[in-house]
């Protein structure tokens, strides 16, 4: 049964986000990731389909993996793959396309999210695309999905030309490494600079008090 406290559940395309930066720093999206690896899941479905919001914000460590996968969800799986053919995908980071985003294509396969006291349950198709970690700092990735011929997901109607579009922050916390005489440096704060290291200086440098 579908219920209002479901938000347009055909609409939860699960999107993630990553920063363009580190992709322009050569990080290549892959359809999985590393055995063992931390994966932290950048799109929140409860954000988009359970309060509506189309913005928010993940925290992630420089060790972590980001899953920026995206699904389709409709009232089964057949309904959901059927759909699949008439959606188009456009995942930015920092302003950079992904290409080809449903070259990263998996399912049909079970869906189910509950709201509150109430659940609703289909099938959904989906992408996997896993970014391997990312410098500190705010990464922004915008995710669109675009209809491209007229469509029903089983609850609602959806004209072609239907946009929708959801924006994630991952903010990644800076690693901080302990040096001699009680400083301690952010990760990121240290560059390699003529065959040596070099220290930026006033880039939130931390005094520590030794015990």
């Amino acid at each position: 049964m579908r219920t209002t406290a479901i938000r347009t559940i055909g609409l939860a395309v699960v999107l993630v986000l990553l920063g363009g930066v580190a992709l322009a720093q050569g990080l290549t999206p892959q359809k999985e990731a590393p055995a063992g690896a931390s994966v932290v899941e950048a799109f929140s479905k409860h954000h988009a389909m359970c309060e509506g919001l189309s913005e928010w914000t993940v925290e992630a460590t420089p060790d972590d993996w980001i899953n920026a996968g995206a699904k389709w969800v409709a009232v089964d799986e057949a309904t959901a793959q059927d759909n699949w053919q008439h959606i188009g995908f456009v995942i930015t980071v920092d302003g950079q396309e992904i290409a080809d985003p449903k070259s990263y294509e998996h399912g049909p396969s079970p869906f189910s999210i509950t709201c509150g006291d109430e659940t609703a349950s289909g099938g959904a198709m989906g992408l996997e695309i896993y970014l391997p970690p990312l410098a500190a700092g705010d990464h922004t990735v915008t995710w669109k999905y675009i209809i491209e011929s007229d469509l029903n997901d089983g609850w609602d109607d959806y004209p072609a030309g239907t946009e929708a579009v959801y924006t994630s922050i991952v903010r990644v916390a800076p690693t901080t490494l302990p040096v001699t005489g009680g400083l301690a440096i952010p990760l990121w704060a240290v560059v390699a600079s003529g065959g040596g290291l070099a220290l930026l200086v006033g880039l939130s440098l931390r005094l520590k008090r030794r015990a």
